[in-house]
């Protein structure tokens, strides 16, 4: 999706400077700012710029051009995508009115690609909880700060994750056997033995890796936002890049 969305990017620039060249300057400088000293004031300063706020709307506008059946196609892959990486922004931040905010935008994409199990009790969540404050202000409240993800690190800010996802990695990772699950609950003896203590053996494993130094809860640091990370995935971003208008910008063409 990065490489995609440069490749709209490049295009966008090039647009503008044949349609609008007298808006990028400034816009470009609003951004300049940011770039030589990166701060949540200076970033918010930047949008709320009348240049950029102008440079945005530009970019709606080119967005919405024909340009063709490949770029809509890829279009509305980014746009997927995008709010896919929304949906996981607000559950790594425990933000409950971003949930609820992208929630609804899915609901047009699932009824879209005829996913009607989605369709179906994903519009009735979301009419659940928004008339939460009404019927449960309590449950409303908790959800608010944050407590419908776990926090497993506690020096990160940015590290929340689902409770499903929290017992695959934790209960269900603890308690992990050779041969599999499947199958286990018919046999009375392994129930006994794997299934009911499930909780004390991911509880024993997690304390064996802290007494072994293996146990990296405490990190302040994603491993996605470490410098090998970074370096690794610009450069496969710039592959994907070159490969494609290599063969065809889908944003330069409408053939």
């Amino acid at each position: 999706m990065d490489a995609m969305q440069r490749l709209r990017i490049k295009t966008f620039y090039k647009w503008t400077q044949k349609n609008h060249a007298h808006l990028l300057q400034p816009a470009w400088a609003a951004m300049d700012n940011v770039s030589s000293e990166i701060t949540s004031e200076n970033f918010n300063n930047m949008l709320l710029a009348p240049e950029f706020t102008r440079l945005l709307e530009l970019f709606d506008e080119f967005c919405k051009l024909d340009q063709g059946k490949l770029a809509a196609f890829w279009d509305s892959y980014i746009d997927l995508v995008c709010l896919l990486l929304r949906f996981t922004h607000a559950t790594i931040e425990g933000n409950w009115v971003l949930h609820l905010a992208t929630v609804r935008e899915m609901l047009p994409w699932v009824f879209a690609c005829d996913r009607i199990n989605y369709a179906g009790h994903l519009s009735v969540h979301w009419c659940e909880m928004k008339t939460l404050p009404q019927t449960h202000p309590e449950s409303n409240s908790l959800l608010l700060e944050g407590h419908f993800t776990v926090q497993r690190n506690s020096k990160s800010a940015f590290s929340q994750v689902a409770v499903d996802q929290t017992i695959e990695q934790t209960l269900n990772r603890g308690s992990k056997t050779s041969g599999g699950k499947v199958g286990i609950s018919l046999n009375q003896g392994a129930v006994q033995r794997w299934v009911l203590t499930a909780h004390d053996r991911a509880r024993l494993l997690q304390i064996c890796r802290k007494m072994a130094g293996m146990y990296d809860a405490q990190n302040q640091h994603h491993k996605e936002t470490s410098s090998p990370c970074l370096k690794k995935d610009e450069g496969d971003v710039k592959k994907v890049m070159d490969t494609i208008e290599s063969w065809v910008n889908p944003y330069e063409t409408k053939n």
